[in-house]
């Protein structure tokens, strides 16, 4: 619930990327649900998880970097091109 209020406030307003917060906040409400059903299950569910959550982050920060090295070319190249 954490993530799914703030993602529809996100939304009304207009604000890209609110897809990608209801759905972690989806997935983690069905993570609680598992848990409290099935123990077992559910420590399986948080393992998996956490593996894909660290993997989104591996591959967002190197998007990120690649998207600020961009940047920075094209700063460079105005500088240079400033008398």
């Amino acid at each position: 619930m954490l993530a799914i209020r703030p993602a529809t406030a996100l939304r009304l307003i207009g604000q890209k990327g609110w897809g990608w917060l209801l759905g972690i906040g989806l997935v983690a409400l069905a993570m609680a649900i598992t848990i409290l059903l099935v123990p077992g299950l559910g420590v399986v569910a948080a393992l998996s998880f956490t593996s894909l959550a660290l993997i989104a982050l591996g591959v967002s920060s190197v998007l990120i970097s690649l998207r600020l090295r961009r940047i920075h070319e094209r700063i460079e190249e105005h500088n240079e091109r400033q008398p």
